[in-house]
């Protein structure tokens, strides 16, 4: 919370230079003067029907900066969706590249938009503390939000037991698969880990990658493998305990994770050294491209491979499937979210603000999105699983089948964590030094007893936010 404040008051000395206006409305006029002459009274008055509607009030939502399609399908199913179901407010969101730090620096002046977009939920808490949102529990109650969303997404947007944000689209990982690939070489859909692991050895002796992530000019995308081989291969009851300081880090099955890790880095399963010099658009146009079996990526990678497949047809050859539990069982998910909703504590309107987040939590509105951006959209309501995938086509059909596993997973307690959703700020920050270890600069014990001093200045700075509790 310490960092927090600070670094809000050094926003806020910024955010006084540019002086920003706040929640991003305009300023109201200033009063004619009282001596000012009236307007004469028109000879004859206008008809009613002739005179203009009165001016909708603006809910303001700002969203980093998405491509055409994707600001096509916003417009339809978010904002002209909300628009034409009232006439009192318009939705007006803003495409934003540096949302992220245009949020940070708005909220610390007072200011910013109705809606706040966040990334994940875990952001949420600090902002929460601060006074900076509303305390969502009243909408939830009117809303019936707790019965509609998943329990685990539910409790992870709580802060000292009230909700202050929504979760966006589910952001499980798992496993995406060239079709093609597979059947042009003979090798089935894996459907345990040592299937996996050993397609991706033959993958490699073919000349093909065995597998890829992309960390290019983005480090953090060391969480992917963090997340996928702890949930995997420490399992959910062990992650769970040391999230809630039950057990260290430094513990045989946190090790074991660990270990595989580094397996997997120096293996090539992740790419190799052009783990550092490709991104997330380019490891999904090598799986397009045939060039791999496999990529490992959250749900966002429909959207990926959406963007960089030439047709419906090539993009009908990309699958999805859990990453399998090393040892045995059922595949566990990961509970993440892309991002997350609030509602500013500076907004006018936070009724109507409250009125849009309940609409997205809806599977007309995830559904809908998702047939024409799939990827970001699976929002974890309970009614996702009601929705046909029959009624859609190849990748669509694809995602919104992988968004009703999850959520079926996920009500069942079959989940592991996310690391950017669920660890705290300090731990997780420190999590994301795996590369050290695989360069050889620590041990795998060494990296896991920084974890365990990070959580324990979470825990001197309060910031263990709620962990949901899967079932062991």
């Amino acid at each position: 919370m310490t960092n927090l404040k600070k670094l809000l008051s050094l926003l806020l000395a910024l955010v006084m230079v540019l002086s920003l206006v706040a929640c991003g409305a305009a300023e109201e006029p200033a009063e004619e003067p009282a001596d000012e002459p009236a307007a004469e009274e028109p000879a004859e008055e206008t008809p009613a029907e002739d005179e203009p509607a009165a001016e909708r009030k603006q809910i303001t939502m700002w969203f980093w900066g998405a491509s055409d399609y994707q600001r096509n399908a916003m417009q339809k199913w978010l904002i002209d969706a909300y628009n034409n179901s009232q006439e009192e407010y318009e939705l007006v969101v803003e495409f934003r590249s540096s949302v992220d730090s245009d949020i940070a620096v708005a909220l610390s002046g007072g200011g910013g938009p109705d809606i706040v977009y966040g990334s994940g939920p875990a952001f949420v808490a600090g902002y929460a503390a601060e006074g900076l949102f509303v305390n969502l529990d009243s909408y939830a109650e009117q809303y019936g939000w707790k019965d509609r969303l998943v329990g685990a997404f539910y409790d992870l947007c709580t802060v000292e037991g009230s909700l202050y944000s929504i979760p966006g689209g589910m952001s499980n990982f798992g496993v995406f698969y060239n079709k093609k690939v597979l059947e042009d070489n003979g090798w089935a859909v894996p459907t345990t880990y040592e299937e996996l692991t050993a397609t991706m050895d033959k993958a490699i002796e073919a000349g093909l990658y065995g597998g890829l992530i992309g960390a290019k000019d983005w480090r953090y995308t060391n969480e992917w493998p963090i997340s996928m081989l702890l949930t995997s291969v420490a399992g959910p009851e062990a992650v769970y305990k040391v999230l809630t300081g039950e057990q260290k880090w430094n513990s045989p099955e946190i090790v074991e994770a660990a270990n595989e890790m580094v397996t997997w880095y120096n293996n090539g399963y992740m790419g190799g050294e052009d783990y550092w010099s490709l991104d997330a658009n380019e490891i999904f146009q090598y799986l397009v491209d045939e060039k791999t079996p496999f990529c490992y990526a959250p749900l966002n990678g429909f959207q990926w491979a959406k963007g960089v497949a030439p047709d419906d047809a090539t993009l009908d050859n990309i699958g999805f499937m859990l990453l399998p539990a090393k040892n045995g069982g059922d595949a566990p998910v990961t509970l993440g979210a892309v991002c997350s909703y609030s509602i500013n504590a500076k907004s006018e309107h936070p009724d109507a603000a409250a009125a849009v987040l309940d609409y997205m939590l809806t599977a007309e509105f995830a559904s809908g999105m998702s047939s024409e951006w799939p990827g970001y959209w699976g929002m974890p309501v309970v009614e996702f699983t009601t929705v046909d995938p029959a009624d859609y086509e190849g990748v669509y059909a694809a995602y919104i089948q992988a968004c009703a596993d999850v959520v079926a997973a996920l009500d069942a307690g079959n989940f592991g964590y996310a690391a950017s959703t669920c660890f705290p700020a300090v731990t997780y920050e420190t999590s994301i030094d795996i590369d050290t270890v695989w360069f050889g600069e620590q041990s795998v014990e060494e990296y896991l007893d920084s974890l365990d001093e990070a959580y324990a200045e979470d825990v001197e700075a309060g910031s263990i936010g709620q962990i949901p509790m899967p079932k062991f």
